[in-house]
């Protein structure tokens, strides 16, 4: 449910943004609420990708393991 609003947002952000922001380069009358929406809704799908490589890109426990530490194991003792 989450992933279809989301993807409805874009959809309609992109569907408003676009044409202003064409609009604005154009030279022509720019509806600037329409343009807003649309620089938003580009910024939401940017963070909303880099919060998803983030995830993806974690893992779980240490990528490399080159010994304990000391401490780490419990207690040692010396010979």
């Amino acid at each position: 449910m989450r992933a279809a609003a989301c993807v409805l947002l874009v959809a309609a952000g992109l569907a408003v943004g676009v044409p202003a922001a064409t609009a604005l380069v154009r030279g022509e009358a720019v509806d600037w609420l329409d343009l807003v929406l649309g620089v938003l809704v580009v910024l939401y799908a940017v963070v909303a990708v880099i919060a998803l490589a983030v995830r993806k890109g974690r893992r779980k426990g240490p990528r490399y393991v080159s010994g304990a530490r000391i401490g780490e194991n419990g207690p040692h003792e010396r010979s």
